[in-house]
This record gives C-alpha cells, structure tokens and sequence, in this order.
C-alpha cells in the first residue's frame, strides 16, 4: 500500500512488544507473548482493520459498478440516491445484494480472493443469510456461500433488526438483561449509596444503545424505573 519502512517498524513493534498476565487460581501468571492478533481494545486494531478491509472494499466497488452485484439503494431515483452493496463496523461485514444465484456466486468469488490476498478468514458458524422479503429459494441461496438462514426480525451487533419502530418486543433484552443484573446485586449487601451508584452508572446505561434508533415506550419506561425502586429501596431506608 506504500508505506514507509519506518512507519511499519513502528506498527511491527507496537504489536510485537505486547505482553499479557492471566489470572489463574486468583494469582496473575507471569507474562507471555502473543502469538497473533492483538489484545481487546487495542487503539491499533480499528486502523489495522481499515487497512486490511480496504482490499475488499475495493472489490465490492467494482463488482457494483459493472452491475455484477446489486447494491441496495435509498434516497430518491433521480440521480440524488445513494447505493449501498456492503457496511463494515469493527470486524463485522454486512454484503447487500438482490436474491439471484449469479450475485452470490460473485460475492463468493470476491471472499475467496479477498482470503487469498489478505490471509483473513471468514467465519462461516457465525455468517448468515437474511431474506428482507419471501425467498422461496432460500435454502439453495446460502448453499452457494455455505452459511446458514436466518429470518427477520433478529438481533445484529445487539440491535433489533427487522422489527416494527414501536414494538415492545425490541425491549425485552434489556428488561431481561437489567433483571439479571439486579438479581446479582441484590445477593451482595450493599448501602443505599452503593445501590444509587451502581443504578446511574450501570443500570442507566442499558437503553442507551437501542434508544439512539428507537424511541422508548412509557410503559418500558414505567417497567424499568420499577425495578429500580424495588432495588434501591428494598431494605427500607437507612
């Protein structure tokens, strides 16, 4: 890509200085040196994975513009749309196309030489197949690429996909989630200041993620602030 011999020096030593402690028993282990990859929230990985996505993005370019794939548009259709044929966030790639055999197939194509060059593997257990419409040919779609089927509405980087703006469905993982949390606290004593904090810092948090795409129901609203009473008062007052 035309880098500099100095900058990847300073790339090469970044990752092969690294050194991690486990605890085992209770007890940190003396420290090792990674084998591969680099450790969880790594300021170096995001720059890392633009670079060697960038490969991909690349071919997915050029597959849309010679109409091999069929990117998903939006915006109007006099010239102002914008099309997208594929979204990368962190190491998650999603690939729009239409449901047709021959796109797939150069999707494929575009996997394997992607693999090829940059040494990458997709993982295929994790990778799925979502119909927005009524695919009668499904099955013999996601054969072609090896993954499996998956149908809509389902859950994509812990976001609801495929459900209506204002079900409350979308809502039960955080409820759930926010039960369990309060089921392990409640099993440790904790003062009435102790529960205020963990409530603003943690429990607080929780919607914060869907409710920047979806607006919060009052009755979700009137769900959680009851399990937050019921926590923090539930001793009484002191």
């Amino acid at each position: 890509m035309g880098f500099g011999s100095k900058w990847l020096k300073w790339i090469e030593v970044c990752i092969k200085t690294v050194r991690f402690s486990i605890p085992v028993n209770g007890e940190p282990v003396d420290f090792f040196a990674s084998e591969r990859g680099l450790r969880q929230g790594d300021p170096l990985l995001p720059f890392l994975f633009i670079l060697a996505m960038e490969g991909f993005d690349s071919m997915m370019r050029i597959a849309t513009q010679n109409r091999w794939i069929k990117s998903f548009q939006i915006g109007d259709r006099i010239g102002n749309g914008k099309e997208i044929s594929h979204l990368l966030y962190a190491d998650d790639t999603t690939i729009l196309c239409e449901p047709e055999a021959e796109q797939l197939n150069y999707i494929r194509l575009i996997l394997i030489l992607f693999e090829a060059v940059s040494g990458l593997r997709v993982n295929w257990g994790k990778s799925s197949l979502i119909a927005v419409k009524e695919v009668p040919q499904i099955q013999g779609l996601a054969s072609i690429l090896g993954c499996k089927v998956e149908k809509l509405p389902t859950t994509y980087l812990g976001m609801p996909l495929g459900n209506k703006h204002k079900a409350l469905g979308i809502w039960d993982g955080i409820l759930e989630k926010a039960e369990k949390i309060l089921s392990r606290w409640k099993a440790q004593y904790l003062s009435l200041g102790g529960r205020v904090i963990l409530i603003n810092s943690v429990l607080d948090s929780l919607p914060t993620y869907v409710m920047s795409l979806f607006p919060i129901p009052p009755i979700v609203i009137k769900k959680l602030d009851r399990l937050r009473r019921n926590f923090l008062w539930k001793k009484g007052k002191e």
